[in-house]
């Protein structure tokens, strides 16, 4: 009986965590040799698109990337896999990073909305 509470426990918690549309984590960017690349979804990746790597939400889906150091930001697609143990919650295009300023320093702290 304790191991079906906890279970059930667990899957309302896990249910949770994947209805958040929301999130906040460090983004990076792809080098810039990956241009013409073939991508985890079959897309070639273009170093200028707006596109980016996640660990695990479907190929597709649409992101609103906000850089919460300039208020920047900008709409991208997830074409692309990421290690799920990546310190970073979404590598985007080395074109959006430019576009979200973050291009020089390397990294940003964003805060990622699902868009439906």
């Amino acid at each position: 009986m304790k191991i079906f509470a906890v279970s059930l426990l667990f899957l309302l918690f896990s249910f949770t965590l994947l209805t958040t549309d929301t999130f906040t984590g460090l983004a990076s960017y792809y080098h810039d040799k990956m241009h013409g690349h073939r991508t985890a979804s079959g897309e070639k990746y273009h170093k200028d698109s707006l596109v980016c790597a996640h660990a695990s939400l479907a190929f597709g889906t649409r992101l609103k990337v906000t850089n919460l150091k300039n208020d920047s930001t900008r709409i991208v697609k997830v074409i692309d896999r990421m290690s799920k143990k990546s310190k970073h919650v979404i590598d985007v295009s080395s074109g959006a990073a430019k576009q979200l300023g973050f291009y020089r320093d390397g990294i940003a702290r964003v805060q990622i909305q699902l868009l439906k």
